[in-house]
Formats: C-alpha cells, sequence, structure tokens
C-alpha cells in the first residue's frame, strides 16, 4: 500500500495507530468548540476557507472510520457556513484579502443598501476618479 502524504495524512496520522486486529485506535480525540470555532472563521479569507474544507474532505475519505470524522465533518459545515453567509450578505472577499468592514470590491466604494431577489443588501458603485 502506497502512503501520499498529503496535509489530510498528516491530519490522520497525527495520534491515530493501527491495532492488530486492523481497527483504529487514537490517543486523543478532537473535539470541537462549537461556539468558538465558527467565529475563528471570520477572519480567514474565502482561499484559507476552501482549503479547510478541502483538506477535510481528504481526511474523511482517506479514513471514513477515524475517530475525528465528526470534527472534520463540523470543519467543512462551518467553513460552508461562512462562505454561504458571506455569499448572501454581498461580502465578496478577494482570496488574498482579509475580511474587512467594507463588504464591495476593490475600487468600489457603498453607496447606502439596495434590494436585491427581496433581501438588503449594500449598494457598491465604482469609485468616483477625481
Amino acid at each position: 500500500m502506497k502512503i501520499v502524504k498529503t496535509s489530510a495524512y498528516k491530519k490522520l496520522a497525527e495520534g491515530n495507530y493501527e491495532r492488530s486486529d486492523g481497527s483504529w485506535g487514537h490517543h486523543s480525540t478532537k473535539h470541537m468548540d462549537h461556539s468558538a470555532y465558527p467565529e475563528s472563521l471570520k477572519g480567514k479569507t474565502e482561499s484559507e476557507l476552501r482549503h479547510i474544507i478541502q483538506d477535510a474532505q481528504e481526511a474523511i475519505k482517506a479514513m471514513p472510520d477515524n475517530p475525528n470524522a465528526g470534527y472534520y465533518a463540523d470543519e467543512i459545515n462551518y467553513a460552508a457556513m461562512e462562505l454561504n453567509q458571506r455569499q448572501k450578505a454581498g461580502k465578496r472577499v478577494a482570496s488574498s484579502e482579509k475580511v474587512s468592514g467594507d463588504p464591495c470590491w476593490e475600487g468600489y466604494e457603498q453607496v447606502g443598501m439596495k434590494t436585491k431577489d427581496g433581501k438588503e443588501v449594500p449598494n457598491c458603485v465604482p469609485k468616483k476618479k477625481g
């Protein structure tokens, strides 16, 4: 069996061991802090959130019976919810840009709010030169 050492493999390798009967043991199971973890994602870029999702999916795919599979599933769910909330709020953030209070793209400024599909969203217009 060939082992490919990806970031998902590193997640799986930390603390996991195979018992003689073929089942998996784990020295310490990760526990999700359901109040702090979602808050920690607010400062991440979209690119970082997508990496969290991909990495956790790879970890689950590599070893579905991993005792930490529930933790990785929570990582996927919370990162996906953060991306979805940003999209709904109109807060598209460039992948290299950290989240700030400005909901508009670079080169645009907010001029009040507008209704889009029945929801209030920022009205972002191109900045005037001069």
